[in-house]
């Protein structure tokens, strides 16, 4: 008679005493002591079977479906280091009381991997699940049962590379399971040659969603470790508070393909951050096109901005006879472009002012400043801090260019080494003339000249004037702003309709975060609250999902625009009232010679020429500032026109009042 065998369910003949096909003896126990034995029914239909995979947080058997008569795929929740199984028994023991909770949160995430993979049962190219269920003080889910290799055994078992056609092939069909998932704003964080099934009926399946981010509960993520795979994860996949997006996934989709063209394991991305030696595929694979090279190297890129920002736009570079630049090219374009826009706004604006006679250094005498050298200290906010180094070499050129024996040297110090290098001068005798006190910890007025000379010059500038109601005196020189601006994360289902008041926002404590003391000193003055005080990690938190409203600044919105690209919105406060803060001071050495003072003085003010103004604030400029001078400003809301949209132009036409 024939039976079919318990633990790969093949039928044989009942004379042999084991398994033919998969060599199983009936009753022989499970695979490992805390696995479910083949045999085991669950939900009173499903016969556990052979084990197909222990991963970090489950494990997976082959079954058969008593009802359908068929084969299936089914995986428990098992957390390693959580639960235990003793021999014999059915049920889990959560072996580690105090983690109970962490227990708790990972299976709501297990069922939730369950119901939203469920939504792409019908989609070729992404695993089917049937059913999910809890028994045995866990949880299971049901899926087909994949007849085939992943594309990690597939490369062992040739033991060379793929064709690059199979693996553009393979990749493509990954480009439109993750373009269907992305679309539902479900992140699988854990694409890799393991989670990639090369079927026998030719099909190619994305399957492994257990590391998948489904919605913005992203709290609930911290509380369970995400294993990620070297090689294959993007640097903000390491970070605790990260911005991930469907860029992420791009990273590890390039990575794949990387490793299946050459057999090469790319160099992990932590390793890359600190110096990045990725050797580029077709050093190693002659036959690579270089547009497809060009390609990989795009999605695997550090920064996620010079990465494909869809799956959609990765794949079609890859098919695609149209030239591909790879990441160096575009950082290489954008710093030209940003130069030439730098450089065309200056020449151009110059001219204007050239030709009416009105740029800010034209005197009856061009030379009335004396000859003098001084040198310019500015906080430099990192280390590629390109755009403020480009526009600060611009603007001191400019100055000299308007004199004769004027020498400004500029040196730019990043902010963790800034304020100990200022206090090394002062003990030193030897503070830079000029230098920036942005956000400094410590008060430096007593080694300040009064600046009130300077102010004159703008006494018709009404953004500066009332920039200058916040500061003690004039030893301080404000030359860019900040202003409130409310952020909502669109993919958490919430929107603002009433920006009137704080009291739908602040109703619940879970729901918004303030992302800074001047945020906080902004609010409070436009809705005459009290309470209000900065959050800690406010932006990385809003980004990653935590909370749906950041009452933010404007500083905010370059990190938000490229971390949350099409899940954000922004709303300009609707008050009576409106108020700003300046995001950049500086201020001039107290102890100088008459002629380097009234130079330092000067090349103060040219900071507030507009022409400076449009090349301090060009483009995604790291000081984030919005510039004070208001022909820039306009400029600048040109450039932003989200901030129009949102109703900024008005905000800024009503009545000032000052943050306390």
């Amino acid at each position: 008679m024939m039976i079919r065998c318990e633990n790969c369910f093949s039928k044989y003949d009942e004379k042999f005493d084991f398994c033919p096909y998969c060599g199983h003896e009936e009753g022989s126990g499970a695979a490992e002591a805390f696995c479910l034995p083949p045999g085991t029914k669950i939900a009173g239909r499903y016969l556990i079977g052979q084990l197909l995979g222990i991963g970090g947080f489950g494990i997976t058997y082959k079954a058969w479906d008593e009802n359908f008569e068929n084969i299936v795929a089914i995986k428990e929740y098992f957390p390693s280091g959580l639960v235990n199984r003793t021999v014999g028994s059915t049920e889990i023991i959560v072996v580690a009381g105090k983690r109970k909770q962490e227990f708790s949160v990972g299976l709501n995430r297990f069922l939730e991997e369950a119901r939203n993979t469920a939504k792409f049962s019908k989609h070729k190219n992404i695993v089917n699940v049937y059913d999910y269920f809890e028994e045995n003080n866990t949880a299971y889910f049901v899926m087909e049962f994949l007849d085939g290799v992943t594309l990690s055994e597939k490369l062992q078992e040739l033991g060379t590379p793929l064709p690059c056609e199979d693996c553009i092939s393979i990749v493509e069909s990954v480009c439109e399971a993750l373009s269907a998932v992305h679309k539902e704003n479900i992140l699988h964080r854990d694409v890799s040659p393991d989670n990639i099934m090369l079927c026998k009926d030719g099909s190619v399946k994305l399957f492994d969603f257990g590391a998948a981010r489904f919605s913005a509960n992203a709290a609930e993520d911290t509380m369970v470790t995400v294993i990620v795979k070297p090689g294959f994860a993007p640097p903000e996949q390491y970070d605790r508070v990260n911005h991930q997006d469907a860029r992420t996934d791009i990273y590890a989709l390039g990575a794949t393909l990387y490793y299946a063209l050459t057999g090469c394991k790319p160099e992990e991305s932590t390793n890359r951050k600190i110096k990045d030696e990725l050797v580029p595929p077709e050093q190693l694979v002659t036959s690579i096109s270089h547009n497809v090279n060009n390609a990989i190297l795009r999605a695997m890129a550090m920064e996620q901005q010079y990465r494909f920002q869809t799956v959609e736009e990765f794949a079609q570079a890859l098919i695609t006879e149209k030239k591909i630049e790879d990441p160096e090219e575009l950082r290489d374009r954008k710093k030209r472009r940003r130069r030439r826009g730098i450089l065309g706004a200056v020449a151009g604006v110059a001219a204007i002012f050239i030709a009416f006679g009105i740029r800010w250094f034209v005197q009856k005498d061009a030379n009335t400043l004396p000859a003098a050298a001084i040198t310019v200290w500015y906080i430099e906010e990192g280390e590629e801090d390109i755009d403020r180094l480009t526009g600060m070499e611009t603007i001191t050129e400019n100055f000299m260019a308007g004199y004769d024996d004027i020498e400004v040297e500029i040196v730019g110090i990043a902010r963790d080494e800034y304020e100990e290098m200022l206090r090394q001068a002062i003990a030193d005798g030897d503070l830079p003339e000029v230098f920036e006190v942005t956000a400094l910890a410590e008060d430096y007025s007593d080694y300040t000249t009064l600046l009130s000379s300077v102010f004159k010059k703008d006494k018709k500038n009404e953004y500066l004037n009332n920039l200058r109601e916040e500061l003690a005196s004039d030893l301080q020189y404000p030359t860019g702003m900040l202003i409130p601006v409310i952020y909502v994360n669109t993919s958490t289902g919430v929107t603002l309709d009433d920006t009137s008041s704080l009291e739908g926002i602040t109703q619940d404590a879970s729901n918004y975060l303030v992302s800074d003391e001047a945020a906080a000193r902004m609010y409070n003055a436009l809705y005459g609250e009290e309470t209000l005080a900065a959050s800690e990690n406010a932006l990385e938190l809003f980004e990653s999902g935590d909370y749906a409203v950041l009452l933010g600044t404007s500083a905010d919105y370059f990190s938000i625009k490229t971390a949350m690209v099409g899940h954000y919105s922004i709303l300009i406060p609707d008050t009576e009232n409106a108020t700003y803060t300046y995001a950049n001071l500086w201020s001039v050495h107290d102890d100088l010679e008459k002629e380097e003072n009234k130079v330092a003085k000067a090349f103060l003010a040219y900071l507030l020429d507009n022409v400076s103004q449009e090349i301090l604030h060009y483009g995604d400029a790291n000081d984030y500032a919005m510039p004070v001078e208001e022909t820039a400003l306009q400029d600048y809301l040109e450039l932003y026109s989200e901030f129009v949209n949102a109703g900024v132009t008005d905000y800024l036409a009503r009545p000032y009042v000052a943050p306390q």
